[in-house]
């Protein structure tokens, strides 16, 4: 081997951590702009796949208003709504859209932005031949909810029901009609293009008295500076009027 080409070779292997050493870094540096969202993306009209295999729905169009005002880059991550949560604390997300409602026990878990929409009412929807017209009726029976959504939570507290925990609404309305339980209780934004697709005629549609959803983004505590900004950038959209036009594109006007 010419002493040349050795000197190369010693000069190539010292180098090559160095060049590792760069790669790596910018890498990293890249990522730390990139901010990773997780949802469940079977809860139109809040957040769907469409048929070109996108990311739409409410909060969808919102988080990505938001990703342009504060200048960051967002990675969509869909998952089973029961591990959001669970990937937030681990660090593996940094924001949940997924039509989560903030509760107390939720809050120690995360931080919650400001609301992007209030005032959903829980309804139980039966069938029309065998209707149930109060919640106390549903003593004693199967009741059909989506498993971690405001439903749950609140019928978990109730006595003397059997709960029916599925993962979509979409699941719940199949179970409903193939009468596998007497009820199905969820959130009033959540069933209108069911309704549209059976016939709303078909159900019987009771409000719960005095009990409501709201909606807002799940955020990590490991970054309250990104809460800060998403909270200024909703705050923007109900100024400007951003925030209405979408909540009229879904339908969903208070």
């Amino acid at each position: 081997m010419k002493i040349s080409t050795l000197i190369i070779l010693v000069a190539v292997v010292i180098a090559t951590p160095f060049v590792l050493q760069k790669c790596s870094f910018k890498k990293t540096a890249q990522n730390e702009n990139l901010i990773m969202v997780g949802t469940c993306a079977d809860y139109a009209p809040f957040e769907f796949i469409d048929d070109a295999g996108e990311f739409t729905g409410f909060e969808m169009e919102i988080i990505k208003e938001i990703s342009k005002k504060i200048n960051i880059k967002i990675q969509i991550k869909n998952m089973q709504f029961e591990m959001l949560i669970p990937d937030l604390q681990l660090g593996r997300l940094d924001i949940i859209a997924a039509g989560i409602t903030p509760t107390p026990e939720r809050s120690q878990q995360m931080n919650f932005s400001k609301p992007t929409l209030d005032k959903d009412p829980l309804l139980i929807i039966s069938p029309k031949n065998q209707p149930i017209n109060d919640i106390n009726e549903l003593q004693g029976k199967d009741v059909l909810v989506n498993a971690g959504y405001t439903a749950d939570l609140f019928m978990s507290k109730k006595n003397g029901i059997n709960l029916k925990r599925l993962p979509t609404v979409a699941d719940a309305f199949l179970a409903l009609r193939n009468n596998d339980a007497a009820a199905f209780v969820t959130a009033k934004t959540a069933v209108a293009p069911f309704f549209q697709k059976y016939g709303k005629d078909e159900f019987n549609i009771v409000e719960i008295p005095e009990i409501f959803d709201s909606y807002a983004f799940g955020i990590s505590n490991r970054k309250p500076e990104l809460l800060e900004k998403i909270n200024k950038a909703i705050t923007e959209m109900e100024e400007d009027g951003t925030l209405a036009q979408i909540k009229t594109k879904w339908g969903l006007n208070d």
